[in-house]
């Protein structure tokens, strides 16, 4: 699976349970921004739900699900 930068830090985000609002403000990016990314991962990893993909690149050692 080839995520982007900005992709696999909108998924950590995710997993980390921020609205894509909040995942906006801690990026820098338009709420748009951040729900275009998430269908792209939708897409990405063939799935229908955000969680199923956070959980995808957790269990592919792409992103953790631990806090800093």
């Amino acid at each position: 699976m080839n995520l982007t930068e900005r992709q696999l830090e909108v998924l950590t985000w995710t997993a980390r349970g921020k609205s894509a609002s909040v995942i906006g403000i801690i990026l820098g990016i338009k709420t748009c921004t951040v729900t275009e990314h998430r269908r792209n991962i939708l897409r990405i990893f063939n799935v229908d739900a955000i969680v199923t993909a956070c959980v995808k690149a957790a269990l592919a050692g792409l992103i953790s699900l631990e806090r800093d």
